[in-house]
């Protein structure tokens, strides 16, 4: 059985993880280097994998499973992926795309700044996290009312409930804290909301202090490749967001140790070995299928990673899982 934490455990654990981590003698890691979202989602190694197809959404924006009746507003973080595409691609319609995908899940939003669905705290932090991120990378697309929605929006993920929610929920899951994190810090940068900028960097805190010596941030007591992975990038997303040095420094440590466990996995065709995963393998999407390991979140994080922290080796490895994958050809 699962224990859940209460608030205050929550809040105890938020407040002591920066002594947590910036006790450690890697606290005074080199500060990474600015790039932004926009200029990263550029980097020629990603080019092909931002030219494939996306799933399908209606007339209306409703995206994925939502086409037929609304239940996950994460499926409309699909819009974020349209727009990344367009502004690589240089193609407008993809990025109207994008927007109406988009603008639907805002629409969504109801009096009190949430969403409707299930597994409501999780999703909406999926979808607020690629919304914010898609006015980051088309800046023209972040209009006054998007802006607004988004700032009632955090202010609403931030709220006492919505936080013992989160708490409750991410508990087993280090990747969550950094999709808070990101999802916070980027609509922060967006609105210029300093108690949502400084909210993403308590969440990233908490993520940072639960990280092993060996690297390792655990996804249901142990090490999930994929996830680990994907706890990066979210990671990456935030520090593309972070002006502050000391949690600019603080992440690019936590990242520079995170991904060598996921290289450690990589065979030398490029694909990642799932054995030993607490999840991938194990666990089933919400549709049902087993879970596999993330190939799009691989590569962007190792990409995003070789730039914002200077480790240009880790290009090789998303070389290789972009030839496996056959996006060097699209």
């Amino acid at each position: 059985m699962t224990v859940q934490p209460d608030r205050r455990s929550f809040l105890q654990l938020s407040l002591a993880a920066p002594l947590l981590y910036f006790g450690r003698v890697d606290a005074l890691a080199a500060p990474a280097a600015r790039s932004t979202m926009r200029d990263l989602v550029r980097d020629p190694l990603l080019r092909g994998l931002f030219g494939r197809p996306l799933g399908e959404f209606g007339p209306n924006g409703a995206a994925g499973l939502n086409r037929e009746s609304f239940r996950f507003i994460e499926y409309q973080r699909q819009g974020a992926e349209w727009i990344t595409r367009g502004v690589v691609r240089s193609k407008r319609d993809w990025i109207r795309n994008g927007w109406l995908i988009i603008d639907y899940g805002l629409a969504q939003q109801q009096p009190d700044g949430g969403f409707p669905g299930d597994d409501v705290q999780h999703s909406a932090s999926l979808f607020l996290e690629a919304a914010a991120r898609a006015c980051l990378i088309d800046p023209g697309g972040a209009t006054p009312a998007r802006r607004a929605t988004l700032l009632k929006a955090g202010r609403w993920m931030t709220a006492p409930a919505m936080e013992a929610d989160a708490a409750s929920h991410s508990a087993p899951f280090t990747h969550r804290r950094y999709v808070m994190a990101s999802m916070l810090g980027q609509i922060g940068a967006v609105t210029g909301d300093a108690a949502l900028i400084r909210r993403a960097a308590q969440w990233a805190r908490e993520g940072i202090a639960l990280q092993r010596p060996d690297g390792v941030n655990p996804e249901r007591g142990g090490f999930d490749a994929s996830y680990q992975a994907a706890g990066a990038l979210f990671a990456e997303r935030y520090l593309a967001s972070c002006v502050d040095p000391t949690m600019r420094a603080a992440v690019s440590g936590m990242i520079r140790r995170a991904v060598p466990p996921v290289l450690a996995k990589q065979r030398p065709d490029g694909s990642i070995d799932p054995t030993g995963s607490t999840r991938i393998g194990v666990e089933t999407y919400r549709g049902g299928k087993v879970k596999e390991f993330n190939y799009e979140e691989g590569v962007q994080a190792l990409v995003y990673g070789s730039r914002l922290i200077n480790e240009p080796r880790w290009r090789g490895a998303a070389a290789k899982m972009v030839e496996l994958k056959g996006w060097s050809r699209a």
